[in-house]
């Protein structure tokens, strides 16, 4: 789980809620999403961030090295601050 300060980890878990801290991974805190998505490897992203642009042809190529069929939602409304 990535929200407004990068991944969100163990190191993060007394400012999280509860039903935040059982997504927290056990990793080195990160807030650039190419860096993230090369370590953490998901299976999808989700954007609900209206932060268009942020999945980038790059991050896309690299979630498919991982990943025969990635899932990759961008459903930012409205659609120019979607996220692909």
């Amino acid at each position: 789980m990535n929200d407004a300060g990068g991944l969100v980890t163990k190191k993060r878990a007394q400012s999280m809620t509860t039903r935040h801290r059982r997504f927290a991974k056990d990793m080195n805190e990160m807030n650039n999403l190419m860096e993230i998505v090369k370590a953490v490897k998901p299976n999808g992203i989700i954007g609900v961030s209206t932060q268009g642009g942020a999945f980038t042809p790059e991050i896309i190529k690299e979630m498919s090295k991982n990943n025969e069929r990635p899932i990759i939602f961008a459903l930012s409304n409205p659609t120019i601050k979607a996220e692909c």
